[in-house]
């Protein structure tokens, strides 16, 4: 996983683009297909408005020879459904990807 102090931000790196925000949920049944994520992948960029909230989720994204660490799909949408009921308004992407799994993060907006 990506250490937060490994985080950089999009306006510091001069690689902001258009889209690359955290995904923000309407609703888990969003979900219902997944894999693939709706979740845009911004590895170790932090894009601007945007901080870590602290949750992480490492999800199967596909056959893999996983350790057994990896969610499966099923118990990483009901742990997200809990996570979108207490946070609303914060969102996610991927922070990394290996083969077969993903680690996604939630994110919240940066207090003005």
């Amino acid at each position: 996983m990506t250490p937060r102090h490994a985080i950089r931000s999009l306006t510091d790196e001069g690689e902001a683009e258009d889209g690359l925000v955290p995904y923000i949920l309407g609703g888990t049944d969003e979900l219902d297909s997944c894999p693939p994520f709706p979740f845009p992948v911004v590895g170790n960029i932090l894009p601007d408005g945007w901080e870590l909230a602290g949750q992480r989720w490492l999800v199967q994204t596909g056959n893999s020879d996983s350790d057994g660490l990896a969610m499966e799909c099923d118990e990483f949408k009901r742990s997200l459904s809990g996570y979108v009921r207490r946070n609303p308004g914060h969102g996610f992407a991927v922070v990394e990807e290996n083969e077969g799994e993903a680690v996604v993060a939630a994110f919240k907006r940066v207090e003005e």
